[in-house]
């Protein structure tokens, strides 16, 4: 059962334009080869599980974030943003764990078979 949450009408419509906002300011940053270099390196800063991640995918991570945002917002509806950065903090913890990293891009060769189903809920 969903929790129920009243809230004025003013603020619920705020939310997704600041959002959209921010998401636009960082396209328009990523957008400047200069500015996509700051933001990146300053990323860390700001969520500092990115260090575990190339550089060149801290970039790609903004362009996503920025992109989604503004989907979300113009849609306002966030899940998709939530999963979205949720799977890029997965992907942070694999470059963090040397033993993941390996096993996840190294060459495999040969036929596993057929995947099981998965389980049903």
């Amino acid at each position: 059962m969903e929790t129920v949450r009243l809230t004025l009408e003013t603020r619920a419509q705020a939310h997704p334009a600041a959002v959209d906002l921010l998401a636009r300011l960082i396209g328009v940053a990523l957008g400047d080869e200069d500015g996509a270099c700051r933001l990146s390196e300053r990323l860390v800063d700001a969520l500092p599980r990115a260090r575990f991640l190339p550089e060149e995918d801290r970039t790609v991570f903004l362009g996503e974030v920025a992109s989604g945002a503004e989907a979300c917002a113009a849609v306002d509806m966030w899940a998709p943003l939530d999963q979205l950065v949720r799977e890029w903090r997965h992907t942070a913890a694999v470059y963090a764990d040397p033993h993941s990293l390996s096993l996840l891009t190294r060459h495999h060769s040969g036929e596993f078979g057929r995947a099981a189903p998965p389980d049903a809920e």
